[in-house]
């Protein structure tokens, strides 16, 4: 438990603009899809329209997944935070993916950001709590492999100008996706 956040998160992946508008029919009635039962326990909602701005995902379909959720406010233009994430964040989850821990990653950036708490959220998705568990010590190795990386490293040195970090939260899934 934790009160200082979140206590689910809901995922929605629309293909069409016309599958947009039908969910936002069906909000009118049940808001965020939900039954009146668990509306009732509900105190506050939050929506926030994003883009897949980077995805990548290993051919193995973890079965205990546990799921980092990190949340961020960027501090320069979409294609500078762009820029910033290819060349600092995705070569660190490639590595924690040949590492064996990371199953999945998702970068979403807010399609709206003014107002919301936050404008870009990564999405990190570990093969399991033992996985999860090397988080640090995994980080640690491909950090040190990456420093050889002139470019990461100049990154690395500079974050700090492109983005806040948000109350990380470590989650786990409910249902398949």
């Amino acid at each position: 438990a934790d009160s200082d956040n979140w206590d689910a998160m809901a995922q929605l992946t629309f293909s069409s603009s016309a599958n947009v508008e039908r969910w936002k029919k069906l909000e009118q009635t049940t808001p965020a899809g939900l039954p009146p039962k668990a509306l009732a326990l509900i105190t506050s909602i939050h929506t926030t329209p994003v883009e897949v701005a980077r995805t990548k995902k290993t051919s193995e379909a973890p079965i205990n997944s546990v799921f980092v959720v990190i949340p961020y406010v960027t501090m320069v233009s979409i294609g500078d935070y762009l820029k910033y994430a290819d060349d600092y964040m995705i070569p660190q989850f490639d590595g924690w993916m040949a590492e064996l821990v990371l199953s999945q990653y998702d970068l979403l950036l807010g399609s709206f950001p003014a107002g919301r708490p936050w404008s870009a959220m990564v999405i990190l998705e570990y093969k399991d709590e033992e996985a999860l568990a090397k988080r640090n010590e995994v980080v640690a190795k491909v950090r040190a492999k990456l420093m050889t990386n002139p470019t990461w490293k100049a990154v690395s040195e500079n974050k700090k100008s492109v983005r806040d970090e948000k109350q990380v939260v470590i989650a786990d899934q409910l249902s398949l996706h």
